[in-house]
């Protein structure tokens, strides 16, 4: 699969990152922060997707927190896994980020 884009959040991809956080739940995947959380940041801090058409296949969302940036979400929806798309959501979500003076993205990841 190819042709995947990506671009800032827009309020509309509001059902395609509960989709991704559903899918990631229903592997028995407890993510750290919690949907509010994510959904607050998607709002009112930094967010990223990854679309195919006008499917949200992958998103990753962060927030600044102690100067440094956080990644509150990252998920790529499991058909869409192993072509790159986590790393360039990263990266972008980094772009964005680092005009704020963030020039450290920490996570916090699940054991699983």
């Amino acid at each position: 699969m190819t042709g995947w884009r990506i671009r800032d959040f827009h309020s509309d991809d509001l059902d395609g990152i509960l989709r991704l956080w559903e899918e990631i739940t229903s592997a028995k995947t407890e993510p750290v922060y919690g949907l509010s959380e994510v959904l607050a940041s998607c709002q009112k801090d930094h967010a990223v997707v990854a679309m195919h058409g006008d499917e949200v296949v992958a998103a990753a969302v962060g927030r600044a927190a102690h100067a440094q940036g956080w990644i509150v979400f990252l998920a790529t929806a499991q058909r869409w896994q192993g072509q790159g798309i986590g790393t360039a959501l990263l990266a972008a979500l980094e772009n964005r980020m680092a005009p704020h003076g963030l020039a450290k993205l920490s996570a916090l990841l699940p054991e699983s």
